[in-house]
């Protein structure tokens, strides 16, 4: 799930007790009528011991505010957007007349990403090495694959970067599995694993689910693999730095390519992310590298412009963000 394409992302730093006292009092309010659920939850054993694995989340905590743990005890948005991803992807595999797809489409365009963005990005992270096989990734977004429950360990912890001119810090949560898949809503696929995000202008999940022809099976809390399952997203936007206020949501569907790798589908997007650890997690970094289309359109069209945005462990380590042009077969 990409959550920086906006210019309002910024460093979150509250220090004043009032926004603090309001926050507190709100999230409890909140949290007392919308806990999700605890009885069926299994973390993810696959985690690395915290401080091993972001040895500097603990030395910038003021960086967090306490509403990015209030948002997570929301049921209503979390729910709300299962429910907005899941029509996305319905609309990606819907044909149209002559039997095409969005998601044959934009799969075409990010395929002309790889080949055209190849000395753009030569002083950037490559993104040469994604899989892009459209039957694949179309069985994966049916629910016809078998994934790991353990899809998006590589992205836990806490993120440093850039997005446009604005600096941005990411939580990513450990990721909680149900050892029975979590229903929410009858038409709703089970959740079998659900990973919450703090993304400093606003907040969301990454869903692996439950094909809902499948969602009555059981999963074992000990097995990392289950059958039929497929990945949505979720982020929800705020006003400013008013962060009890969502002013925009965005619906993702996404594809896990390898343990380090997802790509992310939006209406108007597509990421590609992936981790590149290193020995010394200090110097582990997350790329996200974005095209930018109106593929849904009746006029479709792809952006010229692609960006890539970089993030460390360390905060004081933030790389430039890149943005650079390739030549899409598609243009506006």
């Amino acid at each position: 799930m990409n959550p920086n394409c906006s210019r309002h992302a910024a460093i979150v730093v509250t220090t004043r007790s009032f926004v603090t006292l309001i926050a507190v009092v709100v999230a409890g309010g909140f949290a007392a009528r919308e806990t999700i659920a605890q009885d069926t939850v299994a973390r993810n054993n696959t985690s690395r011991d915290v401080v091993a694995f972001d040895p500097f989340s603990s030395q910038h905590d003021h960086l967090f505010p306490p509403e990015m743990s209030h948002w997570a005890l929301q049921e209503k948005p979390m729910i709300g957007g299962l429910r907005k991803a899941e029509v996305l992807r319905v609309k990606l595999l819907a044909r149209d007349s002559s039997g095409q797809t969005p998601l044959g489409r934009i799969l075409m365009a990010t395929a002309d990403l790889q080949a055209s963005a190849v000395d753009s990005l030569k002083s950037g992270r490559p993104i040469g090495q994604f899989n892009l096989n459209a039957e694949r990734i179309a069985a994966q977004l049916i629910g016809e694959a078998s994934l790991s429950t353990a899809s998006f360990a590589a992205f836990d912890g806490r993120w440093f970067g850039q997005w446009d001119d604005s600096n941005v810090n990411h939580d990513w949560q450990p990721t909680v599995n149900y050892a029975t898949p979590r229903k929410t809503e009858n038409d709703l696929p089970r959740i079998q694993s659900l990973q919450y995000a703090w993304i400093s202008n606003g907040f969301g999940w990454n869903y692996l689910v439950a094909k809902p022809s499948q969602s009555s099976q059981v999963v074992s809390p000990d097995s990392e693999k289950t059958n039929r399952s497929y990945v949505l997203g979720m982020v929800y936007y705020f006003d400013e730095k008013d962060f009890l206020a969502i002013r925009g949501e965005k619906a993702h569907v996404g594809f896990s390519d390898s343990p380090n790798r997802l790509i992310w589908i939006t209406e108007r997007e597509v990421f590609m992310e992936e981790v590149f650890p290193m020995q010394d997690a200090s110097q582990t970094s997350y790329a996200i590298t974005a095209m930018y289309h109106d593929l849904f359109s009746p006029q479709p069209s792809v952006a010229s412009r692609g960006t890539q945005a970089v993030y460390t462990r360390d905060p004081g380590n933030r790389p430039a963000f890149r943005e650079f042009q390739w030549s899409p077969r598609v243009k506006k």
